[in-house]
């Protein structure tokens, strides 16, 4: 979620306002965030749409025992991290080669870590960026 402030104040209307509509379709009695609440919303970050910030209100009204969702009422659906499908079309290989990457770069180029974080060998990783090394060296050799 940006910082920007009508982000924030758009974020808590939009979640005021699924309180009030599904606690009147579900006869449930309505509920008020918790500053810890609000505070914990204003902090995941949303998708361009509001089906993820409606969800999430109304799971956490579900979950709430009180009057008052608090912000352990509120499970955040899971995030991408960024990791999603390219536009352009790919080959496996171009896929597995991103996923590598981002998992190399996010645990600092420790393949003992990855290759446990992505259930495969390191010998496939170590292959993987062999192959690549290789076909950069081929590509580059073309311009000499």
């Amino acid at each position: 979620m940006s910082t920007n402030s009508s982000d924030c104040v758009n974020v808590l209307l939009l979640s005021m306002d699924f309180i009030e509509d599904f606690s009147k379709k579900n006869n449930f009695e309505k509920k008020i965030l918790s500053k810890k609440a609000k505070k914990k919303l204003l902090t995941y970050p949303f998708p361009e749409n509001i089906t993820a910030l409606k969800s999430i209100i109304e799971r956490a009204i579900v979950l709430s025992d009180g009057p008052i969702i608090t912000d352990e009422d509120i499970e955040f659906l899971p995030v991408s991290n960024g990791l999603r499908f390219p536009d352009k079309e790919m080959t496996f290989e171009e896929y597995k080669s991103i996923i590598i990457h981002h998992y190399l770069k996010k645990y600092n180029h420790d393949i003992q870590v990855v290759s446990n974080k992505l259930d495969i060998g390191k010998s496939t990783i170590y292959r993987m960026l062999k192959s690549e090394k290789e076909r950069s060296e081929r590509d580059l050799s073309w311009f000499e």
